[in-house]
């Protein structure tokens, strides 16, 4: 049995396949993402974000012209 506490510090990370879905964004838009300094993590050759990350990504970026 998973603890749950880990359970949903795993169920705060997305994986670059998922984002890219999500996102509608390529491949090379997260590898500029990161160059740029962007936090992740990599296991077994997948690359894992961190949710809050984009949400603050985004509210950064946030444009209200309409």
């Amino acid at each position: 049995m998973i603890n749950k506490n880990i359970k949903t510090q795993i169920e705060d990370y997305i994986s670059e396949h998922e984002a890219k879905k999500l996102l509608k964004r390529s491949t090379t838009w997260f590898w500029e993402l990161r160059k740029a300094g962007f936090p992740y993590s990599k296991l077994k050759g997948e690359t894992y974000y961190r949710k809050s990350d984009f949400v603050k990504y985004l509210e950064l970026n946030f444009s209200d012209n309409q």
